[in-house]
C-alpha cells in the first residue's frame, strides 16, 4: 500500500491531459518512452494540420503536445493566453494545473485542478478528485521534508 502511494505521489500526471481535438498517445507506456525527436515529429504534423489561425481548442492541444515534449514553460504560456481570451474552459484549467505539477508548483497546481473541477465536475470522466487528492499528498510529503530537514 505504501509503495503503490509513493508511486502515485512520484509519477507524471500524464493521464491528466485532456485535449479537444486529438489524443497524441494511446497509452501512458507510449508517452513516456517518447524521446524528444518523436514529440518534435508529432508537433510538426499537428501544425501542419492546423495551420494559422489556430482556434483555441487546436490551442489547447498544442500546449498538451508542449507539455509531453517537456516544455512546460511554453505550454503555461499558451494555456494563460487560452484562460486570458477564453476564461472559464475547464480543460484550460487542468491542464494549467498540471503543467504546473510538473514545474514543481504543487499550489498552483492545485488551485487550477481545483478550478477545472468547479468548470465542470464531469472533466477528465470525474476523476480529477483523484489528482487533487494526490497533490495534497505530495505538498504533505514536502511539508514533512522541510520539517525533517529543518530538525535533523
Amino acid at each position: 500500500m505504501l509503495l503503490s502511494s509513493i508511486l502515485l505521489i512520484t509519477m507524471p500526471s500524464w493521464a491528466c491531459l485532456n485535449t479537444y481535438v486529438e489524443d497524441f498517445y494511446t497509452s501512458d507506456s507510449e508517452k513516456e518512452n517518447q524521446r524528444e525527436e518523436h514529440h518534435d515529429e508529432k508537433l510538426n504534423n499537428f501544425v501542419s494540420r492546423h495551420p494559422s489561425p489556430i482556434d483555441y481548442q487546436a490551442e489547447n492541444d498544442y500546449a498538451v503536445h508542449q507539455i509531453y515534449a517537456g516544455r512546460y514553460d511554453l505550454a503555461i504560456k499558451i494555456l494563460r493566453a487560452i484562460e486570458n481570451e477564453h476564461p472559464g474552459l475547464p480543460k484550460t484549467a487542468v491542464n494549467l494545473g498540471t503543467a504546473y505539477e510538473l514545474i514543481g508548483n504543487i499550489s498552483l497546481a492545485k488551485k487550477w485542478i481545483a478550478e477545472g473541477m468547479k468548470r465542470d465536475p464531469t472533466i477528465h470522466l470525474g476523476s480529477e478528485w483523484i489528482h487533487l487528492n494526490i497533490l495534497t499528498a505530495k505538498e504533505k510529503v514536502r511539508q514533512q521534508n522541510i520539517f525533517m530537514n529543518i530538525h535533523c
